[in-house]
């Protein structure tokens, strides 16, 4: 039959048919698409208009540094990722929100008063403390020691107060905090370590200076054993004999001078008393036997005051250590958290944010413009091409009359003789010719 022909000459197929005809009824559609996304338009300026502003106000807290004790030393550091987590969620805690809320200059505002105005049960329970917790948000600026403490609220001046008392009521619960048991508790074992520290400081310098001691010691014991290897082979009066014994006494009166700064330290840290009477007055070879026992006395005290040096270290080390054992939050002391920064009055709202409406408003009227236009489309089953109605009916289409107004309105019936080179004229001629060509016996 001549079907599949008249087929092939309309060219494409089923998907590009298809596909040509959205189009054509996203054309045809295209003020619904226009109203739908007025719509949306509309239906956002009237968000923005009827919403009412949230303000957001930030108060700015930060961890300094790590100190030194009041003992010199080093203790931990408070700015490790751990500690950082502990004051976020202290700052989060219902129990200093409800501290906040009790203050005259929040809880008494008409501000705050006219967000419980449809909960009066709520007022002064924590469940009024959950929901104003509900206003607060707490984050971590990545890779500082800084604490954003956030609060939103339709009320910019509460929300600025409230960022505010916030911060300030943690400060001032961590100074009541020190100044309690936990603190004091802190505090003796700083004064502990004070102590042992001291202590141990004296130890060292006394060690040290007795070892500068025998060095000397050490040196006058060669310098005597070369005076007596010279006085074998030159006089007395020989210059290289004098020298040395020159030598010689000079040694011994820094050592002398040595051993007087020794007993006194000796003689505090460890409560005795060393011999010092008369070693002027006495004969050379006494005075000079007397400060032997007497340095042999103080270097025989040099093991016990090593000994001490190595108990006082390892308990000083144990005091330290239960120091950074303890909580983290009772070793901050007053100035461990500062406020960097006070909250400030905001200018303007962080919602809604209008742009962001109005293009959320246009995306979804368009899109429901286009949802509207497709889908009439896709449930229209109306055959409105040549190809279409070949397909459904299975017979070839010998013509295609276009419509006409004009015939429809029976104003000219008879387009043939009125209007002959008319599409539609061509048309009836097309198909005249069709019919001519057709043939029927078959």
């Amino acid at each position: 039959m001549k079907g599949s022909n008249v087929s092939d000459s309309h060219g494409g197929g089923e998907d590009e048919i298809d596909l040509r005809q959205l189009l054509f009824s996203l054309l045809v559609g295209k003020w619904v698409i226009l109203g739908c996304l007025l719509a949306g338009l509309a239906a956002g300026l009237a968000y923005l208009q009827f919403t009412t502003p949230v303000f957001r106000a930030t108060a700015l807290l930060e961890v300094p540094e790590q100190r030194e004790n009041a003992a010199g030393f080093e203790v931990q550091d408070y700015t490790g990722d751990e500690v950082l987590k502990t004051i976020e969620r202290n700052l989060r805690r219902i129990s200093l929100i409800g501290r906040v809320v009790k203050r005259e200059d929040i809880g008494g505002s008409a501000a705050f008063q006219a967000s419980f105005e449809d909960s009066l049960d709520v007022q002064g329970t924590p469940r009024q403390w959950e929901l104003v917790a509900e206003w607060v948000t707490i984050s971590l600026e990545r890779g500082t020691r800084l604490i954003n403490v956030s609060v939103e609220h339709t009320d910019r001046i509460l929300a600025r107060d409230l960022a505010n008392a916030l911060v300030e009521e943690f400060i001032r619960e961590r100074s009541e905090k020190r100044s309690g048991s936990t603190a004091s508790a802190v505090d003796s074992l700083m004064r502990e370590a004070e102590r042992i520290g001291g202590r141990l400081r004296k130890s060292q310098t006394i060690l040290q200076k007795l070892d500068e001691a025998v060095e000397i010691q050490n040196v006058v014991k060669e310098n005597e054993d070369e005076l007596t290897s010279l006085r074998q082979r030159y006089a007395d009066a020989h210059p290289s004999v004098l020298q040395l014994r020159s030598l010689i006494e000079e040694k011994n009166a820094a050592l002398d001078l040595m051993l007087k700064e020794i007993r006194p330290l000796v003689s505090e840290h460890s409560k005795i008393t060393v011999a010092t009477e008369g070693s002027v007055t006495r004969p050379p070879n006494e005075n000079k036997r007397l400060a032997k026992e007497e340095f042999e006395f103080l270097f025989a005290h040099r093991e016990s005051l090593a000994g001490e040096v190595a108990t006082s270290q390892a308990l000083f080390e144990s005091v330290v250590a239960r120091l950074e054992e303890m909580d983290v939050s009772s070793q901050l002391d007053v100035e461990s958290v500062e406020i960097s920064e006070d909250a400030y009055l905001p200018s303007e709202p962080v919602k809604p944010k209008g742009l962001l409406v109005l293009a959320a408003g246009i995306l979804i009227g368009g899109g429901l413009g286009f949802v509207l236009v497709a889908g009439s489309h896709f449930l229209d089953n109306k055959l409105r091409t040549v190809d279409r109605a070949e397909q459904k009916i299975g017979l070839s289409v010998m013509a295609a009359i276009p419509e006409d107004k004009r015939i429809q309105k029976k104003i000219e019936p008879l387009v043939m003789l009125s209007d002959p080179g008319s599409p539609v004229a061509e048309a009836f001629r097309s198909l005249r010719a069709s019919l001519a060509l057709q043939d029927f016996s078959s």
